[in-house]
This record gives structure tokens, C-alpha cells and sequence, in this order.
């Protein structure tokens, strides 16, 4: 029944219930960010397991020793040639001695070298 002073508190309790079912959202809308949060709690648990099941594999070497390689004669020859080229290179530089002509003096100094400079302001001279 309705009140005194709402008369109209209370009429429609009666068709409320009818509306509601029509209007009703799902489950999965109604706890939409609550499945969010559980998908993403499930991502981070996944991706977790995974670094420390990475982590825990051992790393592949690079090279074993007991490991056999078949070389081509062409290959070899080559890297016997760029073997001995690297021992030419590592060989200190030594400059053979030149024979000094009888009759002429070697510099004192033989690091010092003695350039003659022209002056920059030789061109035309000035009135």
C-alpha cells in the first residue's frame, strides 16, 4: 500500500522485480575487473615461472675439445699463409743499414731535419 505523504512510495515494488530481470547484466560484466585482476595475477605467475625456468638451463658452450673439423687444402694452405704473415707482422721493423760513401760525413744528429721556410709576405712589393 502506499503512504500517506509519498502516495506513491511503494506502488511500484510489485513491477520492480518484473524489470529488474530484463535489465539484469550478466555475471562476467558485473565482475569484469575482478577477472582482469585474475588474468593479470595468472600472467604474472606465467611469466615469473618462465625466467626461473631459463635461469636454471645451463648454457650451450661454444667450443669442445674433443670436436673435429675437416679443412679443405685450399683453407689450409690459406691459413698457413695468414699464420706466417701474422709472425712477419709481429717481428720488430728493422731498417737495413745503408753503406756511407768514403768521403762523406753522416749528419750529427740524425733525427733533426733542417727545412728552409720562405717568408709568407714575398710577393709584390709595397709603393
Amino acid at each position: 500500500m502506499g503512504n500517506i505523504f509519498f502516495p506513491w512510495v511503494g506502488t511500484m515494488d510489485k513491477y520492480e522485480e518484473l524489470g529488474s530481470s530484463a535489465n539484469a547484466k550478466p555475471w562476467w560484466l558485473k565482475h569484469l575487473d575482478k577477472i582482469f585482476l585474475g588474468g593479470g595475477v595468472v600472467y604474472l605467475l606465467l611469466v615469473s615461472f618462465w625466467l626461473v625456468f631459463q635461469s636454471r638451463q645451463p648454457t650451450p658452450t661454444t667450443a669442445s675439445s674433443t670436436e673435429t673439423v675437416t679443412v679443405d687444402q685450399a683453407d689450409e694452405e690459406f691459413i698457413v699463409y695468414l699464420q706466417q704473415s701474422l709472425e712477419t707482422l709481429k717481428q720488430p721493423q728493422t731498417l737495413p743499414a745503408s753503406p756511407v760513401p768514403a768521403g762523406v760525413n753522416p749528419p750529427a744528429t740524425p733525427n733533426q731535419t733542417t727545412v728552409a721556410i720562405a717568408p709568407a709576405n714575398q710577393g709584390i712589393p709595397l709603393p
